[in-house]
């Protein structure tokens, strides 16, 4: 009696109601969520509410039009083909900054914000050079260091520009390999940090030696950890003297060091009157300072 009951046509034919309203109403939300789809596509492609002018401000070195071009290049394209990029509710902002400042190395900082619905401000901030890479390593002729391209270094050692060829000693040059772990490449070193650990520690000791000696360049073995910081050249060899440093070096306690160094005899007469035959200063062990000349031992 119970199966027959299951089995009655009403019921069957109440399941069959029961499922046909089911994907009826699963077709019309189907269709529903379709409309919706593409009617917030024609709303989103509407041109009052899509960017069409664009503001550069901060910048000194890289044309605005070249920005305004990678920026306009970035909104050409439409989210699942159909949403456009330039839109300024979903714009890809996080995609444009890293778009600007892996194209343009210059850029240490982008920040971006919609003035109004058709206008985008792109304000930036530039890298200032202060000194310049020059190779991996040192090589000598006449007197002078060959060089192959230099390429300009921020405050932090990041490797950002092909600099011009400088005659003298306009940017303090650094030597030495760099990381290979970052974005550059043997051919290409922009994008790369060089010694970016201690780099800001080493720029503060050149400028601390300015007030002690003329150095003109520096250069970072590796394989020693050690750092040779060339002085200027006054004799008929290929290179001045150099101070020997360890990486591990501390900044006050060297300065500190080479000044009392100065200051004593018998360095001191002889920095100054057989300065063209010194060739080092090594600072390396701690409370100690050895220096050498070409026509006398270690001191």
């Amino acid at each position: 009696m119970r199966q027959n009951l299951v089995n009655s046509p009403h019921l069957v034919e109440l399941k069959k109601k029961r499922r046909k309203s089911f994907f009826n109403k699963l077709i019309l939300y189907f269709f529903l969520l379709i409309l919706s789809f593409v009617s917030l596509g024609f709303i989103s492609r509407l041109d009052r509410l899509n960017i069409h002018n664009i503001q550069v401000v901060g910048n000194e070195v890289i044309e605005s039009a070249e920005i305004e071009k990678l920026t306009r290049e970035t909104f050409s394209s439409h989210y699942l083909y159909f949403f456009p990029k330039s839109n300024f509710l979903f714009y890809p902002k996080r995609e444009l900054i890293n778009n600007l400042v892996n194209k343009f190395k210059i850029l240490k900082e982008v920040k971006i914000d919609v003035v109004d619905i058709e206008t985008l401000e792109i304000s930036v901030v530039e890298r200032k050079a202060g000194y310049t890479w020059c190779g991996e390593s040192l090589i000598y002729q006449s007197k002078k260091v060959l060089e192959n391209e230099c390429y300009f270094t921020d405050d932090e050692g990041y490797i950002y520009s092909t600099a011009p060829y400088f005659s003298g000693n306009v940017y303090f040059k650094f030597f030495g390999p760099l990381n290979k772990t970052d974005e550059g490449s043997d051919k290409n070193p922009l994008g790369v940090y060089f010694v970016p650990e201690i780099f800001k520690k080493v720029t503060a000791l050149v400028g601390a030696l300015k007030y002690i000696v003329v150095s003109q360049f520096l250069f970072f073995d590796k394989d020693s950890e050690k750092f040779e910081i060339y002085l200027e050249n006054k004799s008929d060899a290929d290179y001045g003297p150099k101070i020997i440093l360890k990486k591990d070096f501390q900044l006050e306690k060297v300065v500190n060091d080479l000044q009392a160094a100065l200051d004593a005899e018998p360095l001191k007469t002889d920095f100054e009157k057989k300065y063209s035959s010194l060739l080092y200063i090594d600072l390396t062990i701690p409370n100690k300072v050895y220096y050498k000349f070409t026509e006398e031992g270690s001191n």
